[in-house]
C-alpha cells in the first residue's frame, strides 16, 4: 500500500508534502511538477512514527519523487509522520 501526501508549501522552486502511512504502508511516489529532477530532497522527522518506520528517498527523477518505508509495528500514523521538502534545479543566467 501507498502512503498520502498533503501539499503544505507549493512554490515555484520549493514544494513540501506530509505524509500519512498506515504500517503495512511500503511507501510511494510524490509527483513534483518541477519538470526538472529537484536538486534537493529531504525528510524530516514530525512524529516517533518516522524512526520506526525507517522512510528513506529511495529515487528522484524528473516527474516523481519514491519514498520507502518500512512495516514495523508502530511505523504508521493517523497523523503525518514525516515531511518531504523538494527544491527545483537552481540556475542563474542564461
Amino acid at each position: 500500500m501507498a502512503f498520502t501526501p498533503t501539499a503544505v508549501f507549493a512554490g515555484v522552486d520549493t514544494k513540501s508534502w506530509d505524509l500519512v502511512a498506515l504500517d503495512a504502508d511500503t511507501g510511494g511516489d510524490v509527483t513534483h511538477g518541477f519538470g526538472a529532477a529537484p536538486a534537493i530532497a529531504y525528510l524530516t522527522p514530525l512524529l516517533p512514527a518516522a524512526y520506526t518506520g525507517t522512510w528513506t528517498i529511495s529515487a528522484i527523477n524528473t516527474t516523481v519523487i519514491t519514498i520507502a518505508k518500512g512495516t514495523a509495528t508502530g511505523s504508521g500514523n493517523a497523523a503525518a509522520s514525516v515531511r518531504l521538502y523538494a527544491r527545483r534545479p537552481h540556475s542563474i543566467g542564461a
